[in-house]
């Protein structure tokens, strides 16, 4: 079990693709269209974010990409279970002597290892180490994504009504809103939920409260794994 709470680790850039839904191109490796306002493009040296004047007319997400995107997280998750559990028999040390490079249609980007997998991954017992933030990353994307394309489907097909209705709606979003904000602490009990009285949010075996404002919180990989199994479960049989 590892804290969600934010690291040193930058981020996962895909957590953006969910917000800006037009089309993503990373690397050599260009993804389905996603719907929205704004144009990402990943070049090899850098990201730039760009406004366009792109027709505003768009085909809301079906119901089919909606399970898709869903399953891939939840497969994301568990592929990253997969390859993690063989970090400890990789030679760290080799591993920072050696020289990545990446390569695209127009660009090739060298990267040195040893910066990053020379020094921090070898002081598992003492410090954080590459590998368990890409653990907390992951995690932080995962949950993060999978609450913001459900709440996408739910506005593009006005079931928004539905959403809000679970039981656990509340629970997700302040999950969501911990995970993508600041160092990954309960920032704030939500304005709403203060002005009728609940101090409390429940989804399965798990409670948040208000007095856990200003704490971190931690989630286990086999939780959000359920907690998307959730998710699904309500797209395929109370969303149209």
């Amino acid at each position: 079990m590892l804290s969600i709470e934010h690291g040193s680790s930058i981020d996962s850039f895909a957590a953006v693709t969910v917000i800006a839904r037009r089309k993503l191109n990373y690397s050599d490796r260009p993804l389905p269209a996603l719907r929205g306002d704004l144009l990402i493009s990943r070049a090899q040296t850098a990201a730039t974010i760009t406004f366009n004047d792109l027709s505003p007319a768009f085909t809301p997400m079906t119901k089919n990409e909606l399970l898709n995107a869903l399953h891939h997280l939840y497969g994301n998750l568990l592929l990253g279970n997969i390859l993690l559990g063989f970090s400890d028999s990789i030679d760290w040390k080799l591993v920072g002597t050696m020289i990545h490079e990446v390569r695209s249609p127009n660009v090739a980007f060298t990267a040195d290892l040893g910066p990053v997998f020379g020094s921090t991954t070898s002081l598992r017992k003492d410090q954080p180490t590459m590998v368990d933030e890409f653990q907390k990353m992951l995690r932080r994307s995962v949950v993060a994504e999978s609450f913001e394309v459900l709440g996408l489907y739910c506005r593009e097909s006005a079931q928004t009504d539905k959403l809000h209705g679970l039981t656990w709606y509340q629970f997700a979003r302040i999950l969501r809103n911990t995970v993508s904000h600041k160092r990954g602490e309960l920032i704030n009990w939500p304005p709403e939920l203060e002005k009728k009285g609940i101090s409390s949010v429940t989804w399965r075996h798990r409670t948040l409260d208000s007095s856990m404002v200003g704490k971190p919180l931690q989630m286990y990989d086999a939780e959000i794994l359920a907690l998307i199994t959730d998710e699904i479960s309500f797209v395929e049989t109370s969303l149209s």
